[in-house]
């Protein structure tokens, strides 16, 4: 009776020959995953007395190397679940140390204590292998191209929130997708905005012809209009310093504190200008510097006005560069 702890790695892999009551036949050894290593041990383990059955955990494919050269040799091999596994280390290891050799003891220990209960693993059709290969390949590619699309998806609500909703999704017919050819076209949105309302709707349309969708100028239009921010409200809110409302029934929130829900970069940044502001002497545009000094004036106290001072100022900073737009 004994017990064969396998613990594989990439290219190879920790042996441990264990009989019953924990006597070790040898100390657990490095066996590469190549065939004059897996020849050394099948003559090794052909040597020994006694019934031997093999253990080692599933590991992908790492193990499939040993596993299937020792069933041709003709070994009994058990390959269990690791979550099987980590719970019998867990029952039997106080200090939880773990390495390779500590792994393969314990594997060859789960085989002495489960050498009744161990199911010899069996080889499948090859269609079932291959299925399952390329089943996991599949779901590999997939995991990559969902994670590119929330990608894409995250750039584009940055620079042109509102496009994405724009366009249809994925055509089942044409296996083709409207927002990834335009974007491919139209890569930045200074390939955009660097144009005239004009020269965007005669490319817009130029390039539906050529990847024949529909060419539509009323859309081209609604594309050309779109902005990071829709109001100055956005830009306070993005900063995080807009009071959120509080409101049930009749009863209506009046002082409330800020959200502190936007960007904290622009909020700290936005602050030190409005300190570094406060500290000089008036400017000669003057209409933030006064609304501060205003809200001093009634009673607010000095953080709180430079925070009134910072919304103020966000929202004369969105109209003015609006202006450039317009």
């Amino acid at each position: 009776m004994i017990s064969v702890g396998i613990d594989v790695s990439k290219g190879k892999s920790t042996v441990c020959l264990l009989k019953p009551y924990g006597e070790i036949i040898c100390k657990p050894f490095e066996v590469q995953h190549t065939e004059k290593d897996l020849e050394e041990l099948a003559n090794l383990l052909q040597k020994l007395d006694g019934e031997i059955k093999m253990v080692m955990e599933a590991t992908g494919i790492y193990h499939l190397p040993i596993l299937t050269f020792l069933l041709e040799e003709g070994f009994f091999i058990s390959v269990i679940n690791p979550f099987m596994m980590k719970r019998f280390a867990r029952d039997n290891s106080l200090r939880g140390a773990k390495n390779d050799r500590l792994d393969s003891v314990m594997i060859a220990s789960y085989g002495i204590e489960k050498w009744h209960k161990l199911k010899k693993y069996e080889v499948n059709d090859g269609i079932y292998p291959e299925l399952r290969f390329l089943g996991r390949q599949y779901h590999r590619f997939m995991q990559t191209h969902v994670k590119h699309v929330q990608e894409l998806t995250h750039l584009l609500d940055h620079t042109a929130p509102g496009l994405k909703a724009m366009f249809n999704s994925w055509n089942e017919h044409s296996n083709r997708d409207k927002l990834s050819d335009f974007v491919e076209r139209f890569w930045h949105f200074d390939l955009i905005t660097s144009l005239s309302r004009e020269e965007f709707v005669e490319q817009y349309l130029l390039w539906a012809k050529e990847k024949k969708y529909h060419q539509s100028r009323s859309k081209a239009e609604k594309i050309y209009d779109v902005r990071r921010l829709h109001n100055g409200h956005a830009l306070v809110a993005l900063a995080g310093i807009d009071p959120p409302p509080y409101e049930s029934g009749q009863f209506v929130g009046t002082h409330r504190k800020i959200s502190k829900r936007g960007s904290p970069i622009l909020r700290k940044i936005g602050f030190e200008v409005m300190r570094m502001l406060k500290s000089h002497k008036e400017p000669e545009d003057n209409a933030v510097y006064n609304y501060i000094l205003k809200k001093e004036a009634e009673g607010k106290n000095k953080k709180l006005a430079k925070i009134a001072g910072l919304n103020k100022f966000l929202r004369i900073y969105y109209a003015r560069v609006m202006e450039v737009y317009r």
